[in-house]
């Protein structure tokens, strides 16, 4: 069992630690610790799922429940679509903003590459819990974990829940397909790269702090 000695500051009741230049928040959105899920969101949702929820088939599934695509077709979306042509999250529709304020908000695709480019990263298990541990490279005492909470992806067969995953949004879509939404993404047998997934699909999140 890893224990480290953590450098962190924190903001409106929520610690974060400093790697490059951005101020990143000690755990999910609705978790209670570093090692805790938290809660599943679609993309640009603002209402989250427990883990529990998700197990039990207590949540809104695929499109239908989607709420820029009202006829749940998967193709005729509201907001950021071919019409307004917004790839990046708007502040209302920004889950960590909407749970705790202030400037919290989800990161960016840059901003998780630059959270790769200033740190060293590993797999680690936690308290029994499995994901990725990203070091400061020029400071040991700043470190992340990223539990592997997993996602759950609408497909035509059923809901497919992905445990054992690495599965973070990002604040932005996929510039050509507006129904993608983008994540970063890692299993234990592998590095975390940004990927794409269903905008209805539901994910965990982890903030930033703007100030």
């Amino acid at each position: 069992m890893l224990r480290r000695r953590v450098m962190m500051s924190q903001k409106g009741g929520h610690e974060y630690v400093e790697i490059g230049g951005i101020k990143w928040a000690t755990m999910n959105i609705g978790a209670e610790s570093i090692t805790d899920y938290g809660l599943y969101f679609q993309w640009g949702e603002t209402n989250g799922y427990t883990r529990d929820q998700l197990i039990a088939g207590q949540f809104p599934t695929g499109w239908s429940n989607y709420k820029f695509n009202p006829s749940g077709d998967g193709e005729t979306f509201t907001k950021y679509n071919s019409v307004d042509n917004k790839y990046q999250l708007d502040l209302e529709d920004d889950a960590a903003n909407a749970a705790w304020g202030g400037n919290w908000r989800i990161p960016n695709t840059a901003e998780f590459y630059a959270l790769r480019l200033a740190s060293n990263r590993s797999r680690t298990t936690i308290d029994g819990v499995s994901g990725f541990l990203y070091t400061d490279s020029e400071d040991s005492s700043k470190t992340l974990f990223f539990p592997n909470a997993g996602e759950v992806e609408k497909k035509v067969w059923g809901n497919a829940y992905r445990n054992g995953t690495m599965s973070y949004w990002h604040s932005r879509r996929n510039v050509y397909n507006p129904e993608i939404g983008i994540y970063t993404s890692g299993t234990p047998w592998s590095y975390p790269e940004n990927i794409e997934t269903y905008r209805s699909s539901l994910l965990p999140i982890r903030a930033i702090l703007d100030e």
